[in-house]
């Protein structure tokens, strides 16, 4: 856990650019659903499905810790919000 912090801890924070596009991408609903899934899994699901989401989503995706509040969609978790 410890480890995970201190990774999570080196990495740049994202621009404030750069949430925004995260954003738009949760908001796209061209791309599925986001139930349950971090943002990168929607990613490679639509990237899979030949939905063509934006590279640079998948650039700023790699640089987020997996367990980092900016890894999961914006409506993920929320109650009653199917996204």
């Amino acid at each position: 856990a410890a480890a995970a912090a201190a990774a999570a801890a080196a990495l740049p924070p994202l621009t404030t650019a750069e949430e925004k596009e995260l954003k738009a991408f949760d908001l796209d609903s061209t791309y599925g659903p986001c139930l349950g899934l971090t943002r990168l899994e929607r990613f490679l699901r639509a990237e899979k499905l030949q939905i063509n989401p934006p590279p640079s989503v998948r650039e700023i995706l790699h640089r987020v810790h997996p367990t980092s509040p900016s890894a999961q969609a914006i409506l993920s978790g929320k109650p009653g919000v199917v996204c």
